[in-house]
């Protein structure tokens, strides 16, 4: 039997026969190291900002947690392959210009602190930073701060889910339902219908988001 998924930063270990080899992660989920049973690091990895291998090869996963075809010296991101050699995906991007411009370019060309889990699109895009949408200024995560971001970063669908549950919740809550039960009840279904969206836009049936127009420089008040 084998079986390995990520869990935090740490991976839970990959178990075949009677033989444990733990894997442990960096903030991107790049396997960074593997121990065994008794905790004895067995491989230590280092990859280039783009992926690129260091002097061992990684084993089953490595650069951003994601699945590595040594015979081919690529890694497979679901929606498409991509070659940490050349720092570029090898298929143009199943969304279009949801992404960006370039159709190859991986996290648009800035690896150190992104990563791009699908292939597709799901996540927060750099357009969309400045206009955090997840969670409610009256709540205990407020749009913008440290868990809304993550979610928005790093939940699939995350920021689609906010597009539709958090202007229904004010609806309900304006309408006399109390807080609780306008927020919990609601949020599975809102999720399921958030990654439905994300399903029709990566087939292309529903369109994807495109960037606000850039906003008017207000003028400074002289004092």
């Amino acid at each position: 039997m084998t079986y390995s998924s990520i869990t935090g930063t740490i991976k839970i270990p990959n178990i075949t026969g009677t033989t444990k080899t733990w894997r442990y992660a960096d903030h991107l989920g790049s396997v960074i190291a593997e121990a065994d049973a008794m905790g004895n690091a067995t491989a230590i990895r280092g990859y280039g900002p783009f992926g690129e291998n260091g002097t061992t090869a990684p084993n089953r996963f490595g650069y951003t947690g994601q699945q590595y075809i040594a015979g081919l010296g690529l890694y497979y991101y679901k929606a498409r392959w991509y070659s940490p050699t050349m720092g570029r995906f090898l298929e143009t991007d199943p969304i279009g210009y949801g992404d960006g411009v370039n159709w190859y370019a991986y996290v648009g060309n800035g690896p150190v602190n992104r990563r791009d889990p699908t292939g597709l699109y799901w996540f927060q895009q750099d357009w969309q930073a400045a206009y955090p949408i997840v969670g409610r200024f009256d709540s205990l995560i407020e749009p913008g701060g440290p868990v809304s971001s993550f979610i928005e970063q790093y939940v699939p669908a995350g920021r689609t889910l906010a597009e539709t549950h958090d202007p229904l919740v004010d609806t309900l809550r304006n309408a006399g339902v109390p807080d609780w039960l306008a927020n919990i009840p609601t949020m599975l279904p809102t999720y399921a219908a958030g990654i439905g969206t994300e399903v029709l836009r990566t087939l292309g049936i529903v369109d994807q988001p495109t960037p606000l127009p850039a906003q008017p420089m207000q003028p400074t008040p002289s004092k």
